[in-house]
């Protein structure tokens, strides 16, 4: 069953080293009709890819407010991302710099109509501070310019090997990879049993906050549907539940094609919509033949 009915073309865009070391590992996997923009900065660390396109910036200086004259080839940068329906962009919220470069990307993308999700690693780590940063006038001035903001968040204390807390020791930059999958996987995967219109996950992700918050699930074994949505349901990190005054789900349910059964998606459905009665729900069940005997589960909830 699919809803599709075009084909979607993916920007992803990372613009620091945990957004380079992300890309690095979504290469292998030769996404459809997606390509890789890297500041100029980082790109003698990747090898040259077809996909893989070198953007004209300049390393910024943070003490420079002109902040836009540093900004290189602004035609060919709009130009990159005038066929694109979904752009990525992968930043580090404690990386003035990255921020800066967001704001301004996003005002050149602003008049193209293009559906942006900016995932931005924060070192929040409590519930206080996590209300705390999503109030930062940063964040809402991000939100005037950005579809939606997805934050990751991970210890302070684990700064240097950017460790999520979590049963899987996940790094940053997989949480990265992952967060794009989830969606990406959804749009545009051709092994499926239900995908998903990239209106349909664009109209589940508007909220007046802009704000989605991130929940990955994995388990094995009997009982896994109902373990992996149990992990998915809180924070990585933070471990606070993710579903609170959820307006609005993407669910993303990814198994082997001959290890899934209905009986495991009708009760992860059943289970959201018992929690959340006025939210708005899109799902997709993909199939993925190197998951082994795992189903994993990414939730994304806008706020």
């Amino acid at each position: 069953m699919s809803y599709n009915n075009f084909r979607v073309k993916t920007k992803i865009l990372a613009l620091g080293k945990t957004g380079v070391d992300a890309i690095k590992k979504m290469l292998p996997r030769k996404l459809k009709d997606t390509s890789f923009l890297i500041p100029n900065y980082n790109y003698y660390s990747i090898k040259s890819q077809d996909n893989l396109n070198k953007i004209c910036f300049k390393k910024l200086n943070t003490n420079n407010k002109k902040t836009k004259e540093m900004l290189l080839g602004r035609d060919e940068l709009i130009k990159e991302f005038l066929e694109a329906n979904i752009v990525f962009i992968l930043a580090d919220t404690n990386i003035k710099s990255e921020v800066e470069l967001i704001y301004i990307i996003a005002e050149l993308l602003e008049e193209l109509n293009v559906f942006i999700i900016a995932l931005l690693a924060t070192n929040s780590c409590s519930k206080n501070e996590m209300s705390i940063l999503v109030n930062q006038k940063y964040f809402s001035d991000l939100c005037e310019k950005i579809d939606v903001i997805i934050p990751i968040f991970w210890n302070q204390a684990n700064h240097t090997s950017k460790k999520i807390k979590h049963t899987v020791n996940y790094n940053v930059d997989d949480i990265f990879c992952l967060a794009i999958y989830g969606i990406w996987d959804l749009i545009c995967a051709e092994d499926y049993y239900i995908s998903v219109d990239l209106a349909d996950i664009r109209k589940a992700l508007s909220s007046n906050r802009k704000i989605a918050f991130l929940g990955i699930g994995e388990e094995i074994g009997k009982n896994r549907a109902k373990i992996a949505l149990q992990k998915a349901l809180i924070d990585l990190s933070c471990n606070i539940p993710i579903i609170s005054n959820t307006k609005g789900i993407v669910l993303n349910v990814t198994a082997r094609k001959d290890s899934i059964t209905m009986d495991e998606v009708e009760f992860i459905i059943g289970y959201l919509e018992d929690m959340v009665h006025e939210a708005y729900i899109v799902f997709g069940v993909i199939f993925d033949s190197y998951i082994g005997d795992k189903l994993r589960i990414t939730l994304y909830c806008s706020q």
